[in-house]
């Protein structure tokens, strides 16, 4: 009785795979690097405004919110108009 193994060829990843990678991975590198900028800043910002630490956490609130709010819609707008459009 014989059985036959199937072999995986090793084919490279091409080149436009690579590209979408290297584009997402620094979409959550840069996200998540803007978040952490917000966060520190709090302090500055509370005393240029002149508010308490309470007031200006709603600065990183409304800054998560927006950006809670803008990505499904950015995903909407790319279905409904195009991608390359928006």
């Amino acid at each position: 009785m014989t059985t036959t193994v199937a072999t995986r060829r090793d084919e490279a990843i091409r080149w436009p795979v690579w590209r979408l990678a290297l584009v997402i991975a620094f979409a959550a590198f840069m996200s998540q690097l803007d978040t952490s900028v917000v966060n520190v800043g709090l302090d500055t910002i509370a005393a240029d405004l002149g508010a308490d630490l309470g007031d200006a956490q709603w600065v990183a609130s409304a800054y998560l919110i927006a950006l809670g709010l803008s990505l499904p819609a950015s995903g909407w707008l790319g279905r409904r108009l195009g991608v390359g459009r928006v």
